[in-house]
């Protein structure tokens, strides 16, 4: 057992004794107490044991702690390659209008002459 590498913890709100636990891999969100954050962190930083049996079954659950057999870099190409190659989807954009309305100051985009605009068939 390792701890992912796409862990992130953070302090909210000051005066509370949790923390919010983000894993950026699984999208995992969830509260953490500062008690049992320093548990996880004597783990990842020093390799000592979790004794707490609880804390690393919900660790688990939300693949904050992960099987050392587990490559997350290549579960992450996996993921980008099955999304190129994934048939059971599409996504489309659709332009109601082609005008810009930002108007830059530092756009090299030359401003259209005439106005494009969807028919009201489409």
């Amino acid at each position: 057992m390792k701890p992912s590498e796409y862990n992130f913890f953070y302090e909210f709100p000051r005066d509370s004794n949790e923390l919010i636990a983000y894993n950026s891999r699984t999208n995992s969100l969830a509260l953490i107490e500062k008690e049992k954050y320093s548990k996880y962190r004597n783990f990842k930083d020093k390799h000592i044991p979790i004794d707490d049996e609880e804390l690393v079954k919900d660790l688990r659950r939300g693949q904050f702690l992960i099987d050392d057999d587990i490559d997350e870099l290549e579960l992450l190409r996996f993921r980008l390659l099955s999304s190129r190659f994934d048939n059971k989807s599409l996504s489309i954009t659709i332009a109601p209008t082609m005008n810009c309305n930002f108007n830059c100051i530092y756009c090299y985009e030359k401003p259209r002459e005439e106005n494009i605009f969807m028919t009201e068939e489409v």
